[in-house]
């Protein structure tokens, strides 16, 4: 690859790793008050249930629901960030050019994975679309969507690293990296 191609290609990259580090601090936030508002509520009904001897009826499956969205994008914000459990035993041993392929191979894989998350979570969105839920009597495709979106945060944010991966392989200088 001629420099130019190799400027130009780093410069994308850039571009698309400032918008993944943009994501990453939304949906931190997004959890974060999502987080926020379990504790609250199930402060309140706590309060019902145990001063006013009246419980709410809808918070139990609120705070589930939340807590669903919590784990998911929390799942997207770790794999971003590179905080999910991972055996580099082996990989630590390696020359660093063939960690990287490891990695990128890994990689791969948890991309087909994610794939098939989006797509059957996608599905399984669309199959129950009219459902509704008991206590709160909303359109359960709310909650579900959890699944394809924090999905799709994911294989956004592995082909970003595969990308970051690919251009230190071939000592492209990534020093305007956002991670």
């Amino acid at each position: 690859m001629d420099v130019s191609m190799k400027d130009t290609v780093t410069d994308y990259w850039y571009k698309l790793d400032c918008l993944a580090a943009w994501l990453d601090r939304v949906t931190g936030w997004v959890t974060v008050a999502m987080l926020s508002v379990i504790f609250l509520v199930l402060i309140v009904a706590v309060f019902f249930r145990y001063v006013l001897n009246s419980a709410l009826s809808w918070s139990a499956e609120f705070t589930c629901y939340c807590m669903i969205w919590v784990v998911y994008l929390g799942a997207s914000i770790a794999l971003r960030r590179n905080e999910h459990v991972g055996l580099k035993f082996f990989v630590n041993f390696m020359p660093k050019k063939m960690a990287l392929l490891a990695d990128i191979l890994v990689k791969v894989f948890i991309l087909s994975f994610i794939y098939c998350m989006v797509v059957f979570g996608y599905k399984y969105v669309q199959d129950n679309w009219t459902a509704i839920s008991t206590a709160m009597e909303i359109q359960l495709y709310w909650i579900y969507m959890a699944v394809p979106v924090s999905g799709a945060l994911m294989g956004y944010y592995t082909v970003i690293s595969i990308i970051r991966d690919i251009l230190e392989l071939t000592d492209t200088n990534l020093s305007k990296s956002t991670t």
